[in-house]
């Protein structure tokens, strides 16, 4: 489906391929922000509460929608959190799942109801006070989602170095199986192709899309450290350092994109590897990222309860 960013439908129900309730995106976000409530700006200040939106349907075997978020947020209100963090919603392979396993990088999951249904539910956020931080994931792709880009390029009879998605080492005759020259990085999947500009541009264009379009506060990336520490060839296991600079390369060229067009977005690590560069200015050869996660934390609250 193409769609015209500029144009968002009025009714938070009219979801059809032919809609009929469309209005320009200025005048939809024009009431975006009331004076009796204003969402955090302060990294410090948030109380964050994070959502999967596809476990608020319970009672079926469907996953949630935006509409069920949407119905949730009186009561964020009366708990008194200012932050919302979903996990991820942009497109991902099948429906029940967390959400990690991205597949389509441009396009917002359909059985949580699209793209026009997350821009009503973050104003309705921003009405309340309440910031949309986002997370997303970089650190693999879903290998076996429908049209998913990786396969964008070949019919399945090319030899994989050819593929312009995934990291692969050598060649197909250096290796047992095709499977032995492609990189791994700890995750779920083979490493990205960090080294080519097209790969981190569909990143980092990503990004700006839900920063610009959708109008997210902030995004939290999924495993940073299997980006920018843990590549290794798959065949052997060795560490991979022109992978990992290359991953790091990633990182600071999404922080910088996001803070050049919002610079008091909230940027949020997943990482565990205590390397303190993470959350060092990218102009003093840092990486740029406001916070990391705190693991720690609820290590020692596991421990203490076991």
């Amino acid at each position: 489906m193409v769609v015209d960013p500029d144009l968002v439908t009025a009714d938070f129900n009219d979801s059809g391929l032919n809609k009929g309730t469309l209005i320009s995106s200025a005048e939809f976000w024009a009431d975006e922000f009331s004076h009796a409530h204003t969402p955090p700006t302060g990294i410090e200040d948030l109380v964050i509460y994070e959502l999967h939106v596809g476990s608020l349907n319970p009672a079926t075997l469907d996953a949630g929608t935006f509409a069920d978020a949407l119905a949730l947020i009186p009561y964020l209100t009366d708990l008194g959190v200012n932050a919302v963090e979903l996990m991820p919603v942009l497109q991902f392979d099948g429906n029940l799942q967390w959400g990690y396993g991205t597949s389509h990088y441009f396009c917002l999951q359909t059985s949580a109801s699209g793209g026009n249904q997350l821009k009503h539910f973050v104003k309705a956020c921003h009405q309340r006070g309440i910031a949309v931080i986002l997370d997303v994931g970089y650190n693999h792709f879903a290998q076996d989602a429908d049209r998913a880009e990786w396969s964008f390029d070949t019919d399945g009879t090319l030899a994989p170095e050819h593929n312009s998605y995934y990291w692969y080492e050598g060649k197909l005759t250096d290796y047992r199986d095709w499977t032995g020259g492609y990189v791994n990085n700890g995750s779920s999947g083979w490493a990205p192709r960090y080294w080519e500009e097209q790969v981190r541009a569909m990143f980092t264009s990503s990004a700006a899309m839900l920063i610009d379009e959708y109008h997210i506060d902030g995004l939290r990336v999924d495993l940073t450290g299997a980006i920018h520490q843990d590549n290794s060839l798959n065949a052997d296991g060795r560490s991979l350092g022109n992978a990992n600079q290359f991953g790091t390369k990633l990182l600071r060229e999404f922080t910088r994109t996001v803070k050049l067009i919002r610079p008091n977005a909230f940027l949020i690590a997943e990482d565990h590897t205590g390397w303190r560069a993470m959350t060092q200015s990218s102009d003093a050869g840092g990486v740029g990222f406001d916070p990391v996660w705190y693991a720690d934390f609820y290590h020692q609250r596991i421990s203490t309860i076991t």
